[in-house]
């Protein structure tokens, strides 16, 4: 799939992690291997499922393939880590000491003659704060088009912000304006929407909280963005998409601001 998709013209393939599914870093490098030109990334690898000691992998892969690496981490959600058997806690605090670790265990061995981009799975206000201050950008996810201009704006404008856009599929997920938008997307609307959305009557809480862990949610503030149904590997972005990312499952157009 890798090679079609370079033939294709894309430029990067983003692939994102759950505990127990397959391993990020793996995956990456088999499609390195496999290509000449495409940039991957993770996007982004679950900062639960290997210790922070492990991460010098990713400054192999990107000493092996100089400029076509990105490694991006988060810290998933509380229902995956726990069921690995893991204390979820503080995940601002968690994942503050794993870029911690990752920067003292990386100093112990030799560095790629070409950086490499590190990015934070963010998207509270905090997050994002950490993202800016200890990594080179953030990847947001789940989220309106409205966090985007707050999440630039807390990152400011040296920082990376990777944002994705949802391929709509289906009628009714054009109808509702939430592609792909369920439980935990709703939960993180409603946790980390742009502060001058909240209180607003015609979309406050209580609509979001109803499709929390239901489905779709029946009304969203600023609906994501939408692409007609077309193949997604034909999609065309009715925005300014400077890049198109693929995972194995499926092609997500996205825009790097």
């Amino acid at each position: 799939m890798a090679r079609r998709i370079e033939r294709r013209g894309y430029r990067s393939v983003w692939t994102n992690e759950g505990i127990g599914g397959k391993e990020s870093l793996v995956q990456l490098g088999i499609g390195l291997a496999a290509t000449e030109t495409l940039v991957f990334a993770s996007g982004v690898a679950n900062i639960w499922a290997r210790h922070a000691a492990t991460m010098p992998a990713a400054a192999t892969l990107a000493e092996a393939y100089p400029g076509r690496f990105v490694l991006g981490g988060g810290v998933s959600d509380r229902p995956m880590v726990e069921a690995s058997g893991q204390v979820f806690g503080r995940p601002l605090a968690a994942q503050r000491d794993y870029l911690e670790r990752m920067r003292e265990s990386s100093a112990l061995t030799l560095q790629p003659a070409t950086p490499f981009p590190t990015l934070v799975g963010a998207l509270g206000p905090k997050m994002l704060d950490l993202a800016r201050d200890h990594a080179d950008g953030a990847m947001p996810a789940n989220l309106p088009v409205a966090h985007t201009a707050h999440a630039r704006e807390r990152l400011g404008p040296g920082k990376l912000l990777v944002v994705g856009v949802s391929a709509a599929r289906t009628r009714r997920r054009r109808r509702t304006g939430a592609p792909g938008l369920t439980g935990s997307g709703v939960d993180s609307w409603v946790r980390h929407r742009p502060p001058r959305s909240r209180g607003n009557r015609a979309t406050g809480d209580a609509p979001a909280r109803r499709g929390a862990g239901s489905g779709y949610a029946p009304r969203l503030p600023d609906r994501p963005l939408e692409i007609p149904p077309q193949r997604p590997a034909e999609a065309r972005c009715q925005t300014s998409c400077q890049e198109v990312a693929a995972a194995p499952s499926a092609l997500h157009p996205f825009t790097i601001e």
